[in-house]
Order: structure tokens, then sequence, then C-alpha cells
């Protein structure tokens, strides 16, 4: 599966089995890990850079105090290195988070194949803010022709 047939927001996504939707699973928990690998790869450099422009000067600590409030959002005009310093490190908590949970999700999977889901049943995944939430099973009735996406507002 590429990385763009990936629902990485919320909504639903359906399949016609239990394996189709393990697979999905499997797929969404790498790349979570490869965002994060990515992430901390970037925050590397970054602090490696930081830590040269820095050297000599007292407190290099990463600090808050660049930030001004703009309506809902915060914006760093005064230093680029340590503003994208801390937004990679919460994109890549953030990631951290979402593969963990994901992770969780598929050890469990055998409990969910031990649920007798009728042969034929279309499965339907809500996917909340990237990470596998809830499942609902259907009859053979409502069955659909391959995976299809449904995004909706978080």
């Amino acid at each position: 599966m590429t990385d763009s047939a990936l629902l990485k927001e919320s909504g639903l996504v359906n399949f016609d089995s239990l394996a189709d939707m393990r697979r999905y699973m499997g797929d969404l928990l790498k790349h979570y890990e490869q965002e994060a690998d990515k992430y901390g790869e970037r925050i590397g450099q970054l602090m490696r850079e930081k830590q040269r422009t820095d050297k000599g000067k007292r407190g290099s600590n990463i600090i808050q105090q660049n930030w001004t409030k703009v309506g809902y959002v915060f914006v760093n005009t005064r230093d680029p290195v340590t503003g994208t310093l801390e937004i990679l490190l919460e994109a890549l908590e953030d990631y951290k988070a979402k593969a963990a949970r994901t992770y969780e999700i598929l050890r469990s999977f055998d409990n969910l194949e031990d649920l007798d889901i009728p042969k034929g049943s279309t499965l339907t995944l809500f996917v909340k803010s990237g990470v596998p939430f809830r499942i609902v099973t259907g009859s053979a009735e409502g069955k659909s022709t391959g995976r299809d996406e449904l995004t909706v507002a978080a």
C-alpha cells in the first residue's frame, strides 16, 4: 500500500477481511515509525547545528521565549533553528504516540479474530486523528467493492 493511500486524519475505511485490515494497520504503523525516525534524524542535525553556533554562548538551552501568539497560533521570528527544533520535537512525540497506539491495537488483533465475525462481513475502521479507534462489522448485503475511504472532520 502506498503512503498516500493511508488515512492519517479522521475518517472511515472499509475492508473486506480482517487480513486486509491488519495489513492496513501494519502499513500505518510502519508509516508512523518512519516519520518518527525522519523527525529524530532532523532533530539531531538541528541540535548539532545549534550546538556549533551556540558554542561559547551562555544559556544555550531550548527556550520558548521566542514565540509570539498571533490569534490561535504561535509564531517564531527570532530564532528559526530553535523554533524548528521545538516543532520537530512536538511532531516526533505525536508520531511516537500514534505508533504506540497502533502497535497496541495490532498486538491485540488476535482477540478481534476470536469474535466470530461472519464470513463475507464488511469491516469499517474509524480512524481518529490518524489512529485506529473503532471497528464496526457489517453484513454481506452492505458489502463494498474493495477499500473505500470517507474522511470526516475531526
